[in-house]
C-alpha cells in the first residue's frame, strides 16, 4: 500500500466526466475539481486540459484508457443520465468508451459514479450502464462533507472501514515514532470513540481512565529500596522513562477534550482528584520507599497540563487547578495544601545521581524534562507555565514559600526562549489576560512581586536568569 510520502511524490490522477448542464452545475463541478486539487489530487477536466483545435473524442478516449488515470469520476445529474442513455453528445461518446471498459471488467473500481442530483422522488439520476454500481452521494449540501470524505478516501484507497490483516498496525503508524502501547490504551481508545461521537458516557469513561492511571502509578511505579538491584537513582530514572507514554497519552486525551467539548470543567475536576491521589502517593509513610519518581511524575504532569490550559487560554479551568487546594491524608492527619506542595527538590536525582556519576549539572531534573519532548505541549510552553505558576504562587498564602520556576534554569529573555504569552502581552488586551492568569491587578502589582520574590543572582539559577527580561516587563502593556 502506498504511503503518504509516495502520494506526495506521485499524486493520484483523476478524470472528471460530466455534462455541460446549466452554469450552476458547471460551477459545482469546478468547485469539486478545485477541492480535490487542494487535497493533492491531480485533476484532469476538459475545461482545463482541452484546448481549441483539439479532438474532443480523442481527449476523452485518452483520459479513460490512460493507465496513469487512476479514477474516472462520473458526475451524474439529470442531463448526464439522459445523454448517456441515448448516447448523445460528448457524454454519449464518453459513455461508449466507459461502458465497454466496465462491461469487460465487472470488478472495475476505476470508474466511480457520483450523484450530483436526484429526481422528485429522491432517486439518483444514474445512467443505465452504471445503475448497479456503488456510488458516492454529493447531491445533498447537508451531507456533502461526508460524501466528499468517502470520495477522497476512495481516490487514495484509504477506506474508513477496512479489515486489517492480523497484527497489522492502524493507519497512524505513518508517524515517525511508533505507538507505544500502555496498560490504559484500551480505555483511552474507548474514551476517544465516545468523545468524538458525543456519547454522554464520556465523562464516566474518563473517570475510569484516570482511576486506571492512578492504580498503575501506585502498583507499577513504587520502589522499595531493598528491592533495587542497581543504584536507586538509576531505578528512579527508569521509572520516569517508563511513565513517558502515559504522560503523552494523558496530554493527548486532554487536548482532544479541549477540541471536542464545550464544557471541559467537569473533566478537570477529575484531574484535580487525580493530583490529590498522586500527591498522596508521593508522600509515603514508609522510609523504605523511594518516592522521587512519583514526585517527578506528578510535577511534570502538573506543568504539562497547565501549559496546555495556558496555551489555549482556559483561565477558569487553570484557575481551578491552582486556586483550589488539595486534600492530602497521611498517617497523622488530613490537611489542605496549595499546589506548591507538588514541587520537590528530588535529591535522589539532583544530588545522589549528580555526585555518583560526577555529572556536575545544576539540575538533573531540568535536563530530564527538557529532553522529554511532546508533540502537543512544547518545552517552551512548559517553561512559560512554570513562570506563570511562580507568579501565581507569590500571591498564595501558606507554607512551602513560592513555586520555583526550575524549568527556566537556562533562560535568558522572553524572545530567545519563545515565551509567547509574555511577548503577546505587549498588546494591552493580551496583557490584561496575562494578569488574570498570574492573579495580579496591574503592572505595578507585578513589579512589586518581582522585587519581593527575587530569583535573579542566586547560585541555583545562574548569572543569565532575569525575571525582568523573561517577563518582557519593559514592553508589556505598551501597545
Amino acid at each position: 500500500m502506498r504511503t503518504y510520502e509516495d502520494f506526495l511524490d506521485n499524486p493520484p490522477r483523476v478524470f472528471i466526466s460530466y455534462s455541460w448542464s446549466d452554469e450552476d452545475h458547471q460551477d459545482r463541478v469546478l468547485k469539486l475539481a478545485n477541492q480535490l486539487l487542494n487535497n493533492g489530487v491531480d485533476v484532469k477536466i476538459d475545461k482545463w486540459d482541452l484546448r481549441e483545435g483539439q479532438d474532443k473524442y480523442e481527449f476523452m478516449e485518452q483520459m479513460v484508457n490512460d493507465e496513469n488515470i487512476e479514477k474516472v469520476l462520473i458526475l451524474c445529474d439529470k442531463t448526464y443520465k439522459e445523454k448517456a442513455n441515448i448516447r448523445k453528445g460528448g457524454v454519449g461518446d464518453e459513455t461508449q468508451i466507459i461502458s465497454s471498459e466496465i462491461y469487460n471488467d465487472t470488478k472495475q473500481t476505476k470508474f466511480i459514479p457520483i450523484i450530483f442530483e436526484r429526481d422528485e422522488n429522491g432517486d439518483p439520476f444514474l445512467p443505465t450502464y452504471i445503475k448497479n454500481r456503488i456510488y458516492i452521494d454529493l447531491s445533498d449540501e447537508a451531507k456533502y462533507d461526508e460524501g466528499y470524505e468517502n470520495l477522497i478516501r476512495a481516490i487514495y484507497n484509504r477506506p474508513e472501514n477496512i479489515k486489517q490483516p492480523l497484527g497489522a498496525p492502524p493507519s497512524y503508524i505513518f508517524e515517525e515514532k511508533a505507538l507505544m502501547l500502555t496498560k490504559t490504551y484500551t480505555t483511552k481508545r474507548r474514551f476517544k470513540r465516545a468523545l468524538k461521537s458525543g456519547k454522554p458516557v464520556v465523562i464516566g469513561i474518563f473517570e475510569e481512565y484516570l482511576f486506571e492511571l492512578a492504580s498503575i502509578v501506585e502498583n507499577d511505579f513504587i520502589l522499595e529500596k531493598s528491592q533495587t538491584d542497581k543504584p536507586f537513582d538509576d531505578k528512579v530514572i527508569e521509572k520516569i522513562n517508563e511513565f513517558l507514554p502515559y504522560r503523552d497519552e494523558l496530554i493527548d486525551i486532554l487536548n482532544e477534550i479541549i477540541k471536542y467539548q464545550t464544557d471541559i470543567q467537569p473533566f478537570f475536576i477529575l484531574i484535580h482528584k487525580l493530583f490529590e491521589k498522586l500527591i498522596t502517593l508521593s508522600h509515603p509513610e514508609s522510609n523504605s520507599i523511594i518516592w522521587d519518581q512519583i514526585r517527578f511524575i506528578t510535577w511534570e504532569l502538573f506543568l504539562y497540563i497547565n501549559a496546555l490550559l495556558i496555551n489555549r487560554r482556559y483561565l477558569d479551568v487553570f484557575d481551578s487547578l491552582v486556586r483550589s487546594k488539595y486534600l492530602i491524608s497521611d498517617e497523622y492527619n488530613t490537611k489542605l495544601y496549595t499546589y506548591k506542595i507538588i514541587y520537590h527538590e528530588l535529591p535522589s536525582i539532583n544530588n545522589n545521581r549528580n555526585k555518583r556519576l560526577h555529572l556536575g549539572r545544576k539540575s538533573i531534573v531540568f535536563d530530564e524534562m527538557r529532553n522529554r519532548k511532546n508533540n502537543i505541549v512544547t518545552f517552551n510552553l512548559v517553561r512559560q507555565a512554570d513562570l506563570i505558576l511562580f507568579f501565581r504562587s507569590c500571591k498564595l498564602k501558606g507554607t512551602y514559600g513560592y513555586w520555583p520556576p526550575v524549568m527556566l534554569l537556562t533562560a535568558r529573555d522572553a524572545y530567545s526562549d519563545n515565551l509567547e504569552f509574555f511577548i503577546r502581552s505587549e498588546e494591552l488586551e493580551e496583557f490584561q489576560i496575562l494578569l488574570k492568569f498570574i492573579d495580579h491587578n496591574d503592572k505595578n502589582d507585578l513589579i512589586e512581586t518581582i522585587s519581593r520574590c527575587k530569583l535573579e543572582g542566586t547560585s541555583y539559577f545562574g548569572p543569565f536568569f532575569s525575571i525582568v527580561e523573561l517577563t518582557n516587563l519593559e514592553n508589556i502593556g505598551t501597545n
